[in-house]
């Protein structure tokens, strides 16, 4: 290869620069094996580094992870992670280019909207873009002391929680936290389960657990967050994190 050394005069510790990977690699124990952080554009790639020792690190800048090799695979140790904070008002969040080797997916939002006389806003998703009758689910509300069940099939939009409305009082944002597993099993359906709480004044509470499945099987490769009435607003946050 490339700025490899072989040949007679090789010798345990010695270095060899690779002009085509640009890293160092050592010769150790008969092996030539990096020893610095190889920085790599995928998953694939991975198999250029030659002779991995246990416990070491490669930069993965295709993906913006990090992977640790564990003697016999390289295994991601920190998550693909994406952050939509608004500067502005916008109708819908959108994560895109999200690794096709995900497995599972946690999106955080803390979310306001501008609705005209709304107190709190239901938060959607959708998957691939998809406004298809396609999202069925189960919802578990309870809003103060009142207690609601709902069960919804053949939805155009997932419903994964809710944000405050501009009633609410001021600075007071919606919380939910959604979770999606299966997303690289392309034959399966694509489950997820929600929970979120919002509290718009001192003396009114919104609380909503549920789940469910969008039955199109993948591939999988943006999520829409959108708003029931109106847009997202100013100081919205929105948090993906992708475990490959």
């Amino acid at each position: 290869m490339s700025g490899r050394v072989d040949g007679q005069g090789i010798y345990d510790g010695m270095p060899a620069y690779r002009q085509d990977r640009d890293w160092v690699e050592v010769r150790d124990s008969g092996a030539w094996r990096v020893q610095s952080l190889p920085v790599v554009t995928s998953i694939a790639d991975l198999s250029a580094v030659s002779n991995p020792h246990t416990g070491l690190v490669a930069s993965d800048t295709g993906n913006a992870v990090l992977h640790r090799y564990t003697g016999s695979a390289w295994q991601s140790i920190t998550p693909h992670r994406q952050v939509v904070t608004l500067t502005g008002t916008t109708a819908s969040i959108v994560f895109s280019s999200i690794p096709a080797t995900t497995k599972t997916i946690t999106l955080r939002v803390t979310g306001r909207g501008d609705a005209a006389g709304a107190t709190v806003v239901q938060l959607y998703m959708r998957i691939n873009g998809d406004s298809g009758g396609n999202y069925y689910g189960i919802r578990h509300a309870i809003a103060n002391t009142t207690e609601s069940i709902q069960n919804y099939s053949v939805s155009t939009v997932a419903a994964v929680g809710w944000i405050s409305g501009p009633v609410a009082a001021s600075n007071h944002f919606g919380q939910s936290t959604i979770e999606l597993t299966g997303w690289s099993q392309a034959s399966h359906m694509l489950n997820f389960t929600a929970h979120s709480a919002v509290y718009p004044s001192a003396a009114t509470s919104m609380h909503e657990t549920g789940g469910g499945v969008y039955n199109v099987a993948g591939p999988y490769t943006s999520i829409t967050l959108i708003a029931n009435l109106g847009n997202f607003v100013v100081g919205t946050e929105a948090t993906l994190e992708a475990w490959l």
